[in-house]
């Protein structure tokens, strides 16, 4: 598995009512692809295999949160995960790989997260958290993993 930056991958972002959690379309290659995802502005885009990771946050900024998107190339969502805590901010940075399926960077928390890539779907059961403050869309397999160990924020 060899992950590298996806430079071809931009976002176009929705109109969506001021109550809605921001959407984005994506672009490829500087073509609309139909393909809609959580997020507003889109931090890192990898590729590795035949899919996409997407790292997006909503924009904002006294309470952000950070959405993972992985996609195939048809456009299909794989899996997806969120990273927030209420009243937390995040920024995103260090994006850093980590092979030969891992992939490191820093939230909320002031800890480093890290993504491990699986090559295939896996069941998960119970559905639980990877981590605190990490939620897994509805489902009982997941194609990644995230985990941290984010440490309370001062008021």
């Amino acid at each position: 598995m060899q992950i590298k930056t996806a430079a071809d991958v931009e976002i176009a972002r929705l109109d969506v009512p001021d109550d809605a959690l921001p959407q984005a379309e994506l672009v490829l290659a500087g073509r609309r692809t139909g393909w809609h995802v959580r997020g507003a502005v889109l931090e890192a885009a990898l590729r590795f295999d035949d899919r996409l990771l997407l790292f997006m946050t909503d924009d904002r900024p006294y309470e952000e949160s950070l959405s993972l998107h992985l996609l195939d190339m048809d456009g299909r969502l794989l899996d997806s995960a969120t990273l927030d805590a209420p009243y937390s901010t995040g920024t995103f940075s260090d994006l850093a790989v980590e092979p030969p399926d891992g992939v490191r960077f820093r939230f909320i928390g002031g800890v480093d997260w890290r993504v491990r890539l699986l090559a295939r779907r896996r069941w998960r059961w119970p559905p639980v958290p990877d981590a605190p403050g990490v939620r897994h869309r509805p489902g009982l397999t997941q194609y990644f993993v995230v985990s941290g160990r984010p440490q309370p924020q001062p008021r």
